[in-house]
C-alpha cells in the first residue's frame, strides 16, 4: 500500500470520529436513546471504508482491519493526567455568551474561525464563520475572537462573555502572557 494514500484515510479518521460521537450525542440528547460505543465503531468503519471505495484513487481502505478498541490509533501515547469533564454554562442574568474558535488545517496553513452567541437562557442568538487564508492556530482563534465580537456587536448586543479553547489566547488578551508579535487588525 502506497504510504501517501494511507495517509490521506489517516488524516480524515480523526474527523469521521468525531462526526459520528457528535451524532450519537444528539441522537442520545434528542431523541431520548442511549449511546452504544461499538455502534459508534461499526458507523466509524462503515463510513471510512464507504470513503475509500468513492475515492479508490484519493483513498485507499487500510490493510489492517479496524478493532474496536483501536481504529488505527494504537500509536497515540497514553495521557498521564486524569480527564477533565467540562460542560458549557448558562451566562449569568443579563449578559450574552459567545463561544468562538479558530483552526489551521496545517501550522501555518489555511485557516479559519466562527462561532456562535446564546443569551442569558441559553437560547441560541446568532452564529458565524469565515475563512481566513493563510496564518497560525493563534491568529485563527484571534480572529474568531475578532469577528465575533463585531458580529454581537453589529446585532446590538452587550454584556458579552467570550469563551475560547485556546489559553493562550485568553492570556493574551487578559494580559496575562505577552505574545512575542504585534498583531493589529
Amino acid at each position: 500500500m502506497e504510504l501517501g494514500r494511507t495517509s490521506h484515510l489517516q488524516r480524515i479518521t480523526p474527523c469521521v470520529i468525531f462526526w459520528e460521537i457528535w451524532k450519537a450525542r444528539n441522537t442520545a440528547r434528542f431523541d431520548g436513546t442511549k449511546i452504544h460505543a461499538p455502534s459508534i465503531t461499526d458507523n466509524v468503519k462503515r463510513c471510512l471504508l464507504s470513503l475509500a471505495s468513492l475515492f479508490p484513487d484519493v483513498l485507499h481502505p487500510p490493510a489492517y482491519s479496524f478493532p474496536r478498541a483501536d481504529l488505527g490509533m494504537s500509536s497515540l501515547r497514553q495521557v498521564s493526567s486524569p480527564l477533565i469533564v467540562v460542560r458549557w454554562q448558562i451566562p449569568p442574568t443579563g449578559w450574552n455568551k459567545l463561544n468562538v474558535d479558530g483552526s489551521t488545517i496545517e501550522n501555518p496553513g489555511p485557516s479559519g474561525g466562527g462561532g456562535l452567541c446564546r443569551n442569558d437562557r441559553g437560547d441560541f442568538i446568532s452564529g458565524f464563520l469565515a475563512g481566513y487564508g493563510p496564518g497560525s492556530n493563534v491568529y485563527a482563534k484571534l480572529r474568531a475572537i475578532h469577528d465575533g465580537l463585531t458580529h454581537c456587536v453589529t446585532l446590538g448586543l452587550q454584556n458579552i462573555i467570550v469563551e475560547s479553547d485556546s489559553k493562550l489566547v485568553v492570556d493574551f488578551l487578559n494580559g496575562l502572557a505577552k505574545p512575542s508579535w504585534k498583531w493589529s487588525y
